[in-house]
């Protein structure tokens, strides 16, 4: 088995060299990419963990966590998901409880 620790990436945001497991996502949901550049800010209200476009599309970002066999380290896969409006409050309005 190989150490994972070893492995070294370029991070596409800060263009420095990481060692260990890279986390992948996008830092916003697919459908944010389809607005025209000119129409961004006046529709879209985007946060590193929530989207809301149009203030009908509802989004939250969350973290599949991968174990890696024979690691401590994990592999993260961060995944956007569409709630329902209801929903959305509600995890906004649960977000700094600790035992959500």
């Amino acid at each position: 088995m190989s150490d994972i620790s070893t492995f070294n990436f370029t991070c596409s945001c800060c263009d420095e060299i990481h060692r260990g497991v890279p986390n992948l996502g996008s830092n916003a949901p697919n459908y944010y990419f389809s607005i025209p550049d000119e129409e961004i800010k006046k529709r879209t209200f985007l946060t590193s963990d929530t989207c809301v476009i149009d203030d009908v599309h509802f989004f939250v970002r969350g973290c599949l966590e991968i174990p890696l066999i024979g690691n401590e380290e994990v592999f993260s896969f961060g995944a956007w998901v569409s709630l329902s409006k209801e929903n959305f409050e509600k995890f906004e309005s649960l977000y700094d409880v600790k035992k959500r």
